[in-house]
């Protein structure tokens, strides 16, 4: 009866949550950590969005003597805000903070508020702390996350918020580096999932979409009606979960209520009330078996290479194994054994015969594992040999050989009251445990214990440390909790199982007939009419010849001690017959075989008697059973006798025994006496042993908790040390890829190191590592070297100038102050820059700059608030020192307002603004006063160069005269055409005129010629 009523997760492959949470919901995580939490806490935050509308605070344990490195390393693992928790601040969504090292951390109304941690050392609770404040001021909106950690803190801390409606996860112990913290959490039972840290930010957002309901009244959790509920439930399906612990049960029922839609508790239980269905479907929902094939593969693999091998070794051929598989759920893990151990009878070659009993509460879980028939995926991990020698592929199902399911015995089974397996070679009860408060973890683990042959392997689940397992048993391996049994404590315990019926196998296990009611009832009779009859009366001894059981009128032989409850059968008869009895029952022990006593005088009532006493080994083991009867009546036969029959030589041979009884009391109360003297002596020396273990208890405490910080610490410095290899090796990297020459020169002016560049520039070798730089002989030609670096040094500035070697290259050297984090100066650094054929182009570009004809002058801008105030010049050629009338040293680094202000008369700022702001061009021509108070023309060419322009100044000066003179004789030419225009007018009138006159003459002469030739010839 695997009843996991909390998720437990441990696949790696999840999606990653994308959708944020709508911008009015808040909910805060607390991230509750300690050793090794450093790696959980980077992989919670690898896999959660940075958009959830989260707030997510970190509680680590830190030491209070060192600054922590948190915040830098979390925020290499998440684009959200990461930041030192400060007092009264707001937590904000998206956001994650970090306790501060030497502080206690809470909040009230959304504020964090920081206290002074305790100065006496004492185990750290900084968990349990804020997650008590969280739990009240968030209620259901509070998140725990519990990782890696030793120790108990944050058990508290997660009831405070499961109570407040809120959710609580916790690390998978398998995946914690330190399994304390998620152990005691989980064994606390207010876990709401396990998981592996990657998987967590899946979980929370599931949740938070679904919200469960919390069973509760007026908004608080309510456990008056659970009695009830449960009652309904064992009513309904005969299941008992009074001694389950409360948080699981209590989300259980919420789960329900969410499934149903029933938003108030009152409203649910009115619902079972009414429903036995429904109560059935609740007991089942508490019963959810979470198990696969060989779950936690490592734990498998001790039991196939130590466990298994082991029992097998200690078999003879024709022995058998039993194997006890508790909680079996739908019996993959019984299936596993049994794979296992047919593996391994084969390998040893072993003719062993192999019995399991799996046994579980829910009939249907047993009835599903009892076809044997599981998806085919579900073996997917498994061997593929092993997969094909032990299953049946069908229809994308698999089903266990006939020849493997023989091996099993599934069966209903309430470990709670059913009688136990007994003898068995292996128990497993696996996820279990976790959900049982004590009392019930101690019946279980005792019925297991009991079970169990001595040298037995016992199987747990690996958040399960029951006590009684510590006391009996010898770890066989911590983290997957398997433990061997070394004390054989099997005596049967009657109080141990409340039901009276005697043992029965699985196979024993169906009702009873009516002949078998009947002898039954005849064997009842049968007693009650030798004991009343007869006078016939019995006890049941132990080995300690304590009483355990009577039947019939014993008082009539026995007397019950007057003074105290003393049930020791030698108490209870004369101290003749004491003597005697004592005698019988010793042998009775040792040869294991019956006695008979005849005619034993017992002092009665009223006179004395003699009685027949039978002494015998009972059927129960470890118990004998001692009867009584009248010597009269019952006659004992085939027994071996051992009659005793007090005489007068008897009586005054006990007398004697009786008188060296009396001196050996004596001597025994003289020793008593003693020992009681030194046991005071002990008892004192005891108590000092005890104040002195409880002070070693509290340093163990301290050191614990100052252990936890050391951890911490040691994990933040493990990856700063790591970052700083990587670091070291991209500057080794660096220095010997880079062609500049570097130098590092301490306080006391030693060389501390160079790169590879630096041999060849500067002539140095390894050994000059640690010697005064003044010693060293360098390539440089110049000797002012050492009095730049004391420079430096002494007024905190840069030096920088060009050097020239002595095999004539040019070098630009530049000293630095070497600065430590404080921004003190512990030396400097100095480089040196190969220039020489910078230089030589630099060389031929000033002789190309200086031999053009134009005025070139480069100019930088000025800026404010972005805008540019003005411009600077900070290069001109030749021709344009002329045209400015200075030298460089009267322009560089002044304004071109009082370098050449006639230009500003001819182009405004804005406009040149404009050209360096939006890479335009101006090109116009300006008339420029010389300095020989003369005038010329000149092409202003303006262009955009980085932040500022480069102006060009072409002297058109002839040319504008040309053009004038040019532009003179164009107009005069103008002038001419226009007069040649008015006197060709002035003939084409007169043409006209004459044209005009001659037309008129010839129509005269034509008309005189038309009448002479009339005239003629006519």
């Amino acid at each position: 009866m695997e009843n996991n009523s909390i998720h437990v997760l441990s696949s790696p492959e999840t999606k990653q949550t994308k959708s944020p949470l709508p911008a009015n919901e808040h909910f805060i995580v607390a991230i509750g950590a300690s050793a090794g939490g450093l790696e959980a806490i980077q992989e919670f935050f690898d896999n959660m969005p940075s958009n959830g509308n989260l707030s997510f605070i970190i509680i680590q344990h830190l030491s209070p003597d060192y600054k922590s490195l948190l915040v830098e390393l979390i925020s290499k693992h998440t684009f959200m805000k990461v930041r030192e928790a400060a007092h009264s601040v707001m937590v904000e969504k998206n956001c994650v903070y970090v306790i501060p090292n030497d502080k206690l951390l809470s909040i009230r109304d959304g504020l964090l508020q920081l206290t002074e941690k305790r100065v006496e050392k004492a185990p750290n609770t900084a968990i349990d702390f804020f997650l008590l404040s969280l739990a009240e001021d968030q209620g259901s909106k509070a998140i725990a996350v519990i990782l890696s950690g030793t120790g108990t803190d944050g058990s508290k801390g997660i009831q405070a918020i499961q109570n407040a409606g809120g959710m609580v996860l916790v690390q998978d112990p398998i995946s914690a580096k330190f399994d304390g913290m998620p152990n005691s959490a989980i064994a606390s039972g207010y876990a709401d999932y396990i998981l592996s840290p990657e998987l967590m930010p899946e979980e929370i957002f599931n949740y938070i979409k679904e919200r469960p309901v919390r069973p509760a009244v007026e908004g608080k959790p309510d456990e008056s009606y659970l009695p009830e509920v449960l009652k309904l439930i064992e009513k309904s399906c005969q299941y008992d979960f009074t001694n389950y612990k409360t948080p699981t049960i209590l989300r259980r029922i919420g789960r329900r209520m969410l499934q149903l839609s029933y938003r108030k508790f009152e409203d649910y239980l009115n619902f079972l009330r009414e429903s036995p269905a429904e109560c059935t479907l609740l007991g089942k929902e508490f019963l959810i078996g979470v198990t696969k094939f060989f779950r936690d593969k490592a734990a498998f693999d001790i039991l196939r290479d130590e466990v298994l091998p082991d029992l097998i070794r200690n078999k003879k051929d024709g022995d058998t194994i039993k194997v006890w598989v508790a909680a079996c759920s739908s019996g993959e893990e019984a299936y596993s054994i049994a794979v296992l151990l047919d593996d391994l009878l084969i390998s040893m070659d072993r003719n062993l015969e192999v019995k399991i009993f799996a046994t579980d509460l829910d009939m249907d879980a047993i009835e599903f594992a009892s076809k044997g028939i599981y998806p085919a995926v579900s073996i997917s991990e498994l061997d593929t040999a092993l997969a094909r020698k032990y299953f049946h592929y069908q229809d994308g199902s698999v089903q266990v050989k006939a020849e493997l399911r023989k091996q099993i015995v599934f069966a209903r089974h309430n470990i709670l009251k059913d009688p136990p397996f007994i003898k068995n070679d292996l128990i497993t009860c696996r996820n279990m445990l976790i959900y049982m408060n004590n009392i019930l973890q101690r019946k279980v683990t005792s019925t297991l214990q009991f079970s169990l042959n001595k040298g037995g392997y016992m199987f747990l689940g690996p958040s399960e440390v029951p006590s009684a397992v510590r006391e009996n048993f010898q770890e066989v391996n911590g983290k997957w909790k398997i433990y061997r049994k070394i004390a054989n404590d099997n005596q049967y315990n009657p109080e141990r199982f409340p039901s009276t019926q005697p043992y029965k196998s699985p196979r024993e296990m169906r009702p009873q007939s009516r002949e078998n009611t009947v002898a039954k009832e005849l064997a009842e009779d049968f007693k009650a009419l030798l004991t009343e009859e007869f006078g016939f009366a019995a006890v049941y001894i132990d080995k300690n010849l304590d009483v355990r059981e009577a039947v019939g009128d014993y008082k009539k032989y026995l007397s019950l001690p007057s003074k105290s409850i003393n049930l020791q059968l030698l108490k209870m008869v004369s101290p003749e017959v004491s003597v005697v009895l004592n005698t019988a029952l010793r042998k009775v022990m040792k040869d294991n075989e019956k006695i008979s006593l005849h005619n034993v005088r017992i002092r009665g009532n009223d006179s004395d008697m003699g009685v027949n006493i039978v002494l015998k080994p009972a059927s129960r083991d470890g118990l004998y059973l001692v009867s009584f009867s009248d010597s009269r009546d019952v006659l004992v036969k085939n027994s071996h006798e051992f009659a005793v029959q007090p005489t007068s030589e008897s009586a005054a041979y006990i007398a004697e025994l009786e008188d060296d009884l009396k001196e050996t009391r004596n001597n025994l109360q003289m020793a008593i006496e003693s020992l009681e003297t030194a046991n005071e002596e002990l008892q004192s020396s005891n108590e000092e042993l005890l104040s002195a273990n409880e002070e070693l208890q509290s340093s163990n405490e301290e050191l614990q908790s100052l252990n936890e910080e050391l951890h911490t610490l040691n994990a933040e410095h493990q990856l700063r040390i790591k970052e700083l290899i990587e670091l070291n090796d991209d500057l080794n990297n660096y220095f010997r890829s880079t062609e500049i020459a570097q130098i590092f020169v301490d306080r006391n002016l030693r060389i501390r190191k160079f790169n590879p560049a630096a041999v060849q520039m500067v002539n140095l070798i390894e050994s000059d590592i640690g010697r005064p730089i003044e010693h060293i002989s360098t390539n440089i030609k110049e000797a002012s070297v050492f009095a730049d670096i004391l420079e430096v040094i002494g007024k905190e500035i840069t030096v920088e100038k060009e050097v020239l070697l002595s095999d004539g290259r040019m070098s630009l050297m530049r000293i630095l102050p070497y600065l430590r984090q404080d921004k003190s100066i512990d030396g400097v650094v100095i480089s040196f820059i190969d220039i020489s054929a910078m230089k030589q182009r630099d060389n031929i570009l000033k002789g190309v700059f200086n031999s053009s004809p134009n005025a070139i002058i480069a100019v930088e801008a000025v800026r404010k608030n972005s805008i540019i105030t003005n411009f600077v010049v900070i290069k001109a050629n030749y021709p344009a020192q002329a045209v400015l009338g200075m030298g460089e040293d009267g322009y560089v680094d002044k304004n071109l307002q009082d370098v050449f202000p006639q230009l500003l008369e001819k182009v405004t700022l804005q406009e040149l603004a404009a050209v360096a702001n939006e890479n335009d061009v101006i090109q116009t021509e300006v008339l420029l006063q010389l300095q020989n108070g003369a005038e010329e023309w000149f092409l202003l060419m303006a262009s955009k160069m980085g932040d500022g322009l480069a102006m060009s100044l072409t002297n058109v000066h002839e040319k504008k005269v040309a053009e004038e003179k040019f532009r003179r004789n164009y107009h005069e030419l103008l002038k001419a055409k226009d007069n040649y225009r008015r006197l060709n007018i002035e003939l084409e009138e007169k043409v006209k005129e004459r044209t005009q006159e001659l037309s008129a003459g010839e129509e005269r002469f034509r008309l005189i010629a038309n009448t002479t030739s009339d005239a003629i010839w006519d």
